[in-house]
């Protein structure tokens, strides 16, 4: 493993011990248009500003994700308590979305400037994307994972991540770091 590997899951572990990093070639990821169909079939379509029906068209995700030399999954399991769910979920993809920032930044310091991510889910930064203007944080704002038509559950998967829904109490917030 590669010294900034090494020093990408050191900085992760300190961050948060129960966060997970799992590294993977980003050719090994599968895509596909179900995904993205699964995108424009979602209540938030066209809605968010990065998620599908707002991103702009001469941007290929799946292009910049394989021009990639180094990839990895930051994940961590998540419990609900069945209090307030939407909370809790709102939470935990906030959680996740500012550990990948920081993973993106950290890389930064690293000599490794064309770091980006893709959120585990569609960005929540705010309630409300601005119905008539620009994001409100485009620096921090990003493209869910599945908008880029990741097939983030096999792909994951074939990394050894066993994404399941199988338990309502217990779920997986998985997002994707490159560079």
């Amino acid at each position: 493993m590669s010294l900034t590997k090494n020093k990408l899951k050191e900085f992760l572990k300190e961050r948060d011990p129960s966060l997970h990093i799992t590294f993977i070639d980003p050719q090994d990821l599968s895509f596909s248009d179900r995904v993205r169909l699964k995108c424009f079939y979602c209540p938030d379509y066209s809605k968010c500003l990065r998620c599908p029906g707002n991103l702009p068209d001469k941007l290929d995700l799946e292009k910049a994700i394989l021009e990639s030399d180094n990839g990895a999954f930051i994940w961590k399991e998540f419990e609900l308590n069945g209090e307030d769910t939407d909370k809790t979920l709102r939470e935990s993809n906030l959680e996740i979305h500012r550990t990948l920032l920081a993973a993106e930044q950290f890389l930064m310091s690293e000599n490794c400037p064309l770091a980006f991510s893709f959120n585990a889910g569609r960005c929540q930064l705010c309630d409300e994307c601005p119905e008539d203007g620009p994001c409100r944080h485009p620096d921090r704002a990003r493209i869910s994972l599945e908008a880029t038509g990741c097939e983030a559950i096999s792909s994951a998967a074939d990394a050894g991540i066993n994404i399941s829904f199988s338990d309502p109490s217990r779920y997986k917030r998985v997002g994707l770091l490159c560079w």
